[in-house]
This record gives structure tokens, C-alpha cells and sequence, in this order.
């Protein structure tokens, strides 16, 4: 039997994710009609909004969607390091 994904291990990993992005964007996961969502937000003058929604589905999906995102930033990291 496959182990689910629960609420607190996909929060981690978006801040995680988070943490590695660009001052004033984040990503954040909520629920929304039954299924998860992932979006982007940005900060302007001490408030966060939403810009984009990444994806929806369920927490297993989503999860798997930032780690794609987290194996991106690490590539373009170690990409930009070797110029």
C-alpha cells in the first residue's frame, strides 16, 4: 500500500520551494473544490496575491508538481554556477 501525502508534508515542501524563489513570490497550496491547489503570490506593500494558479489536483499530484519545481530551480542553479 503507497503512503499518502498529507497536508503538512506538501506546506514543507512549498515553503521550501518558496524559500529558494525570488524576493516577494511564493507558492502556497489550498484547497479548492475538493482537490489542491498551487499558486503563485506575490507581495506588494505588506500583501500577499495571487498571480498565477500552477496546477490543481490531489495533494500526491501537487506534491509531485513541486518537486519538479524544486529539481528546476536546482538545475538552473547549477547551470548558472558552471558560467
Amino acid at each position: 500500500m503507497s503512503e499518502r501525502t498529507t497536508r503538512a508534508q506538501l506546506d514543507a515542501l512549498a515553503r521550501h520551494v518558496s524559500s529558494l524563489l525570488p524576493a516577494a513570490t511564493r507558492v502556497v497550496s489550498e484547497g479548492r473544490y475538493g482537490y489542491t491547489a498551487l499558486d503563485v503570490e506575490r507581495e506588494s506593500d505588506g500583501n500577499w496575491s495571487p498571480t498565477r494558479s500552477l496546477t490543481s489536483g490531489t495533494k500526491s499530484e501537487v506534491y509531485r508538481y513541486l518537486r519538479g519545481m524544486l529539481e528546476a530551480l536546482w538545475l538552473a542553479d547549477l547551470t548558472e554556477a558552471e558560467l
